[in-house]
């Protein structure tokens, strides 16, 4: 006999296969999640002094309550740490993976800075061994164009910046947190440049006229020593920055090569190195001349038989401007020898004398001693010659009195 089944009986057991559904799907949902310890648990268990079977899970009732619990509790921890606390394990890894699993991001984006070694390098693709990202890493950079990669690979990990980033790959540039690494000290302090003895210059190579200057290839140190050839980028020198004081024939430096202070720099989005420095020969020539100035300024101090045979010395000088004022009247002139710039004092009808290029000869006869009052001392005090902090020169007063030596040959 067969009983069709009642409304109430009917409804009683939908609601008992859609809670079995519900039930299904929470198991199927935590397993999910747990997928991901998987791997993880297999490595600590290979590392460990006793057996996954000996180790209790922390008591939770359902598994998904243990992870959120665990996630708020160990958030802060690295994932070695995280493990050791929870289960008093001491996880011994390589210091250089831990870093790599513990400190890059799971998923890259544009801007990031990662730490990956060079696992290969062919004329097609550089490989990268990096741990715990989602995405296929590639360079913009092929390192086999340059000689130096062609037979050695670099061993020690090298820093990567992203320049693209999707879902599924990442393109880095193994070469532009090198150049960055060693601008922005530079363009955050550029008195760092003005190492006494040993100034630190960048190479300009072949020069070409532009509006307002030259451009140039600019050879970046550290690159250039990693790659093991001049890597260099543009850089653009003003024309007023190409000498110490004036030039009239701008032709001649055209293909010639020039050292330089990095003064600043112009960000180019749309440029294979993503800037142009802005260069100063002047700079340079101007540091190059204190020092001999520091240099004379002791002789002179002491007054000795290097002085009397420095100050006897003439030198082919070039007038570079006339100044007549009230208060002083005289003629700028630049010794190209020594690099420096003096003034020579000369009556106001004898001004007409003199005209911007003219050759001279000159001798350094004394030091200009500026002095100020001091509101703190009450009194007149001289100002310091230069200043300095430790082997970098951060200013430099001194100012040489030159002298005219008429109907004399310039001597070396």
């Amino acid at each position: 006999m067969f009983l069709e089944p009642t409304p109430a009986s009917k409804q009683k057991a939908q609601q008992k296969g859609k809670k079995g559904k519900r039930d299904r799907r929470a198991e199927d949902d935590e397993q999910e999640m747990m997928k991901v310890f998987y791997p993880v648990w297999t490595r600590i268990a290979s590392k460990a002094p006793k057996s996954v079977e000996e180790i209790q899970w922390p008591a939770y009732p359902r598994e998904i309550q243990r992870i959120k619990e665990n996630s708020t509790q160990m958030a802060e921890l690295t994932i070695s740490e995280a493990f050791s606390k929870t289960y008093g394990i001491d996880i011994k890894v390589d210091t250089r993976i831990a870093a790599q699993i513990n400190n890059a991001p799971a998923e890259l984006k544009v801007g990031d800075i990662i730490e990956a070694s060079i696992k290969a390098i062919d004329k097609h693709h550089v490989e990268f061994d990096c741990l715990n990202l989602k995405q296929q890493i590639s360079s913009c950079v092929n390192l086999n164009r340059f000689e130096n990669f062609k037979t050695f690979i670099p061993k020690d990990p090298i820093k990567l910046k992203v320049v693209m980033a999707n879902h599924d790959k990442v393109v880095v540039d193994p070469l532009s947190p090198m150049l960055d690494s060693w601008l922005e000290p530079i363009i955050a302090n550029p008195t760092i440049q003005r190492v006494l003895g040993a100034p630190q210059t960048i190479q300009v190579k072949d020069l070409r006229l532009t509006r307002g200057g030259f451009v140039g290839r600019a050879v970046i140190p550290n690159i250039s020593k990693f790659v093991g050839e001049p890597y260099t980028i543009e850089a653009f020198i003003p024309g007023s920055q190409i000498v110490l004081n004036i030039e009239d024939d701008f032709n001649k430096w055209v293909g010639k090569t020039v050292n330089a202070f990095v003064t600043s720099y112009i960000p180019k989005p749309n440029s294979i190195n993503q800037m142009s420095l802005i260069c100063s020969v002047k700079e340079y020539l101007k540091f190059e001349g204190e020092q001999v100035l520091i240099k004379m300024f002791n002789q002179w101090c002491d007054d000795g038989k290097e002085w009397k045979a420095t100050s006897h010395l003439v030198r082919q000088g070039k007038v570079t401007g006339i100044i007549n004022s009230a208060k002083k009247c005289g003629v700028f002139v630049e010794v190209p020898e020594l690099n420096i710039t003096g003034m020579v004092s000369v009556k106001p009808d004898e001004l007409v004398n003199y005209t911007p290029g003219q050759g001279v000869g000159v001798t350094i006869s004394d030091f200009e001693e500026n002095v100020y009052y001091d509101d703190t001392w009450k009194q007149l005090r001289h100002e310091a010659p230069y200043e300095r902090e430790g082997n970098i020169l951060t200013k430099c007063n001194l100012k040489p009195v030159l002298k005219f030596v008429t109907d004399a040959k310039p001597v070396a």
